[in-house]
Parts: structure tokens; sequence; C-alpha cells
């Protein structure tokens, strides 16, 4: 889609490339602590409290699961790197 936005808009894409996304348990501990974080904004103080023992079942588990990886670590999803140049003025 990114790519074919670009080329609508004049934009010349000169490469492209698919990365994926690589975790480890620090990685995902982060972002448990952001969810953490925005608990305070649940408007059911039920909700929260299931978020809360979720986020720390997913906690108590992640160095466990982890350390059967190669490496500790996992790939999720991916990122994309697109290279692209405006057409130059004659």
């Amino acid at each position: 889609w990114t790519e074919r936005m670009l080329e609508a808009n004049g934009f010349n894409v000169l490469e492209s490339q698919k990365m994926p996304i690589v975790y480890s348990a620090a990685s995902v501990r982060r972002q448990l602590n952001v969810a953490s974080r925005k608990l305070q904004y649940f408007k059911s103080p039920a909700m929260a409290a299931a978020m809360r023992e979720h986020i720390a079942d997913v906690d108590r588990r992640l160095v466990t699961e982890c350390a059967k990886l190669p490496n500790g670590k996992f790939k999720f999803g991916f990122d994309y790197i697109i290279a692209a140049e405006m057409p130059r003025e004659p």
C-alpha cells in the first residue's frame, strides 16, 4: 500500500525491504510496562483488575518461554524500509 501511495503521488520507489521484528524478554517486558501504566485510564475497575492479572501472568511466563527459543528471541510481525525519491524538475 505504501509503495502504491508513493508512486501515485509522483515518487519513484528505488528499493524496499521487509524485515522481521525480533523480540526478547526485555522488549516484551517494556511493552508490558507500557500496558501497566495505561490501566489507570480504564473506566471499569473490574476490567483494569483483569488486565493487571493478565499482564502479570504474561510477565511470569515470559522468561521461561523465551529461554526455550534460539537466542531467547522470537520474530513477530514486520517492519518495512522503503527508499523513494521525488522526480527531478527539468
